[in-house]
């Protein structure tokens, strides 16, 4: 059974942890980081629970063609997989680190139907990749805060999908991780190594972060709030559904329909 602990405990522990790490305030090793996420997030109960509650906002049948937007090392996709075997699904990534580690996932899947794209989200050519109105689902966890134009991103979500198909995102609206890491060792998470060199780097990538992106920079990272995105989101054409806290209150979960 595990052993749970109170709020204040996994504070006490964190603290304890963040007063031991290194932060080398560079800018993030992202290949480093790759390799580490994808281990990491198999053991932070926090990301498998967004994941979850992400997936159980729509309900996913068999044929459907899904999208997911940074898809990382494929995670969420093996979920999606887990859930309904029989779908078309179409990730998109640039990180190399991240990009490799996804298609050596799915190298022997067998079906055709797991399409692992090289391409930009902020180059409009990702959409030709899937086609207009085609996707009956689009999921996008953790990317808007990344992209310099998230108006437009949220413009090609709305272009490949079909009238009336949901479009499902988790976002953050702050840099403040901490909170990510108490919910785990509440649940009683472990803090293993691999844990730990994923702090080290996420210290770095939260000052890197904080930066922001200026006129003449466009590395950094935005974090909006709700109300923007959900005003962008319109204007892009989505109705948005519902709205809701998550990942410990570091991102909001946004359910709209394509209209």
């Amino acid at each position: 059974m595990v052993a749970l602990r109170s709020t204040e405990e996994a504070f006490s522990i964190l603290e304890g942890i963040l007063g031991e790490v290194r932060q080398t305030r560079r800018a993030p090793d992202w290949e480093r980081y790759a390799k580490i996420y994808d281990l990491s997030v198999g053991e932070l109960i926090t990301y498998q629970a967004l994941i979850t509650n992400v997936l159980s906002k729509v309900d996913i049948r068999p044929g459907m063609v899904v999208v997911d937007a940074a898809t990382g090392t494929a995670n969420l996709i093996q979920e999606l997989i887990g859930i309904e075997h029989d779908l078309v699904v179409h990730g998109f990534e640039n990180a190399p680190g991240m990009l490799e580690i996804a298609r050596d996932k799915f190298s022997g899947f067998g079906t055709g139907n797991i399409h692992i794209h090289d391409a930009d989200l902020t180059q409009p050519d990702w959409v030709e990749r899937v086609g207009d109105g085609i996707a009956d689902l689009f999921i996008s966890v953790n990317t808007v805060y990344t992209l310099p134009d998230p108006l437009a991103f949220f413009r090609g979500a709305r272009r490949v999908l079909k009238h009336g198909a949901p479009f499902v995102m988790s976002d953050p609206t702050t840099t403040v991780l901490a909170p990510i890491m108490v919910q785990h060792l509440a649940a009683g998470g472990e803090f293993t190594p691999v844990m730990r060199e994923m702090v080290e780097i996420n210290l770095d990538i939260k000052a890197w972060a904080e930066r922001g992106r200026s006129d003449d920079d466009e590395e950094g990272f935005d974090f909006h709030s709700t109300g923007v995105k959900i005003t962008l989101l319109e204007q892009a054409g989505f109705g948005v559904d519902t709205f809701e806290s998550d990942y410990a209150g570091v991102n909001t979960t946004i359910v709209a329909y394509a209209v």
